[in-house]
């Protein structure tokens, strides 16, 4: 009872109105003695005592009134065990499907064992108490959100969405985000008892304890709920004296995700071993598509320890093909024995050249020798088209992924808009002044009308080297377009020597990358992202007047490499991170009408698309994502259809079955969590322990009105009575 409610029990003396009452209608009256009295009065004592019995039952009965009615104002508090065998439960079950739970302990998975704890926890509900299911994948979502009557028909039918798997299942558990969803839910009734339990394999991944804001606002969820509530973890018990080994493919990379025909395809597969002791050796093989290319073999690996294997192989057909890598384990999770990667093998992709009529450098030569060649029907990797600076403006520039200029004139002026949306929106460009570019003219155009060269030039003519020329330094900065260019053993970067070069002003803007330097230290090749595209600036034209680029092995692979690094952007991502977000641009030409994905579960979802440019609308998904195969298709034009796809990555830490213990279990004890049955029955049994009471107002109203009722009826009855034996009495003769 509350402040306020105590007031009431001031009424309590009204308990000796009836008393008072009751004495009163006893006083004593004056007695006059007659002697034919004496044999009525001695007539019949046993009726004299059941008056007196009636009149105190009737006097407790008006007590009694009074009583309920003053302690019903008043609302006294009591278990609510003590009204009725429990309280109304309102029971949320969320389902913990992580691919860890797919491990076969010889013929019954944990999964299965999630079921039979599932079963025990059902049968403790009654048909007045509420069920209703979360599952938790790639996120956790509702298989039955409505809190429904826990009777046979719905325990059958959450223990029919909870126990039926659709195809491979890689998922990461975010426990967290499920356990917020759940105390999130409206209650099933204003009093009912809210009971949230997590059936689990007890793994320690996927608890996300340094989300401590998080967590201690889930504990004040669970303390606050009005109606009494408790949070339980049921664990998939693990202990059964074997020693497992557990080698799992944790990742399965490419040197890069496209590649020209015919170019070897670097493949790298890491090999992690999470079992409690040493592994003997084991064999993996490597496939594409359908097809084995080879076998290798992997080393004893003792518990932790990780080895890698590799494989080098050219594809002779253009488009996106799947490798994949199978380990036998043998071990009770074979699902993470595999790992896929997609690498698309490209032809064609349009190169624009901006470059001087005169060409006195060359270089249009030579970059034309390293493509290939510039004509339409060139098969090559990039095709280029090349143009001189006053064409630039009656160029769609959206039609390129990459544009390399080599001169530049006041003419072009008029394009720089459309040059830096091309950038932004994800397109390349890299800047190669020739011999004949004016230091002003550029920095007017690339730095100061749009902001695209990562640095100015430094005023003043080149530097130039009069005795001996400078010598170029391997790069030592790891970055993805030097990594093959730093191999000197393959590549002869090392030999590259400039005549002339111009210098960049000092100082250079921080966000910048310096991509080649001198051996004095002096950068030479900048690069930056600007928004989705990235932009290229070298100090030196890509002709032979000022060194000797082109007469080295490095000069194709520097083409190349910058020019995959600056197309990459554009290009549709083919693996991604279950927490990286993906983005499809597709050309506004013809009319995009609709975005479908197909889920690695065989889902279907409509995607939305959304305008990210002058020429573009774009397909993005957020992550987490679901790990395995995606494909999105979108149609344009009522007819044509367009597809692509891409793979996401599982969590390498989900092949980890470390369990939950020591200071885990003891933080997450912290946050209101009890960790299975026994333990549970513990807590609540505790004498100190709080249980939900409830108000005894409407029982004791109930009473009164029972009391009053009956106070009545026997009021009645003793009238009556008295008054048949008083006309008894009246009309009885008296004889002599």
């Amino acid at each position: 009872m509350n402040f306020l409610n105590t007031v009431f029990l001031y009424g309590l003396p009204l308990m000796a109105l009836p008393v008072v009452v009751h004495l009163l209608a006893r006083r004593r009256r004056k007695v006059i003695p007659w002697g034919a009295m004496q044999f009525l009065a001695q007539a019949n004592p046993k009726a004299r005592r059941s008056w007196r019995l009636k009149d105190l039952f009737l006097l407790l009965l008006r007590i009694l009134v009074i009583a309920c009615f003053v302690f019903a104002l008043a609302r006294p508090l009591v278990p609510a065990a003590w009204l009725g065998g429990h309280d109304t439960r309102d029971l949320i079950v969320v389902m913990d499907h992580s691919m860890s739970t797919q491990w076969d302990f010889g013929g019954e998975t944990v999964h299965e064992r999630q079921v039979e704890l599932l079963d025990e926890l059902l049968a403790e509900y009654e048909e007045t108490d509420y069920i209703r299911c979360l599952q938790v994948k790639e996120a956790a979502a509702w298989l039955t959100e409505a809190p429904l009557k826990a009777n046979p028909e719905t325990k059958a039918r959450v223990r029919e969405h909870l126990t039926v798997t659709q195809g491979p299942n890689w998922t990461h558990s975010d426990h967290l985000a499920a356990l917020e969803m759940a105390w999130t839910a409206d209650p099933a009734t204003p009093n009912a008892v809210r009971q949230v339990v997590l059936i689990t394999d007890g793994q320690r991944e996927g608890w996300d304890l340094e989300q401590t804001a998080r967590w201690r606002a889930i504990s004040e969820r669970v303390e606050a709920f009005p109606s009494g509530s408790e949070l339980r973890v049921l664990r998939v018990p693990w202990d059964d004296g074997e020693t497992r080994d557990n080698l799992t493919v944790t990742a399965l990379r490419a040197g890069r995700e496209v590649v020209a025909l015919g170019e070897p395809v670097a493949l790298r597969a890491t090999i992690q071993h999470f079992g409690e002791t040493a592994s003997s050796s084991r064999v993996v093989r490597w496939h594409l598509g359908d097809e084995m290319l080879g076998m290798a073999t992997v080393p004893p690996l003792s518990p932790g320890a990780s080895t890698t294997v590799a494989l080098e192989h050219p594809i002779d057909s253009v488009g996106r093909h799947r490798f994949r890598v199978t380990l036998e384990s043998g071990d009770g999770l074979a699902i993470d024995d595999q790992g896929e990667v997609l690498v698309q093998v490209a032809q064609g992709l349009p190169v624009l050249v901006v470059a001087s009529v005169r060409d006195q450098d060359r270089a249009t030569r030579y970059l034309q020798a390293a493509l290939g060649s510039f004509e339409e029907a060139h098969e090559g990797v990039f095709h280029g088209t090349m143009i001189a600076p006053d064409e630039l403006a009656g160029i769609r520039l959206a039609d390129y992924r990459a544009i390399i200029i080599t001169q530049v004139a006041a003419s072009m002026l008029g394009s720089m808009g459309e040059l830096e949306t091309f950038v932004r929106e994800g397109g390349g460009l890299w800047l190669a002044p020739g011999p004949e570019t004016e230091v002003n003219l550029f920095n007017a155009l690339f730095r100061t009308t749009a902001a695209l060269a990562p640095a100015s030039l430094a005023q003043g003519p080149p530097i130039e080297q009069a005795s001996e020329p400078e010598w170029v330094s391997p790069p030592i900065q790891q970055h993805p377009a030097t990594i093959l260019l730093a191999d000197t053993e393959r590549l002869d970067l090392d030999e590259l020597q400039l005549r002339r070069h111009h210098s960049f002003q000092k100082p250079l803007p921080g966000d910048l990358s310096v991509l080649l330097r001198t051996h004095e230290g002096e950068p030479l090749v900048v690069e930056r992202a600007i928004e989705k595209g990235r932009v290229i600036t070298q100090g030196f034209p890509l002709g032979q007047s000022w060194s000797n680029l082109p007469a080295l092995q490095i000069y194709v692979a520097l083409v190349y490499e910058w020019l995959w690094y600056l197309a990459e952007p554009g290009l549709p991502r083919l693996n991604l991170g279950r927490r990286e977000s993906y983005e499809w641009q597709v050309d506004h030409r013809p009319p995009i009408e609709s975005a479908v994905e197909q889920t690695p579960d065989g889902r279907e979802r409509a995607l939305t698309l959304l305008d990210t440019g002058i020429h573009h609308r774009s397909v993005r998904m957020s992550g987490p994502l679901q790990p395995g195969h995606h494909l999105v298709t979108v149609s344009q034009g009522g007819e044509m259809v367009r597809t692509t796809e891409f793979l996401v990555a599982r969590e390498p830490a989900e092949s980890n079955l470390a369990q939950i213990q020591g200071d885990t279990e003891d933080q997450l004890r912290s946050f209101g969590i009890t960790f299975d049955q026994e333990e549970a029955r513990s807590r609540r049994n505790q004498p100190d322990g709080e249980t939900r009471q409830e108000s005894l107002w409407f029982w004791l109203l109930m009473g009164m009105l029972v009391f009053l009722i009956g106070e009545s009826a026997l009021a009645s009855s003793i009238a009556r009575h008295r008054q048949l034996t008083k006309q008894g009495v009246r009309h009885t003769p008296i004889t002599r």
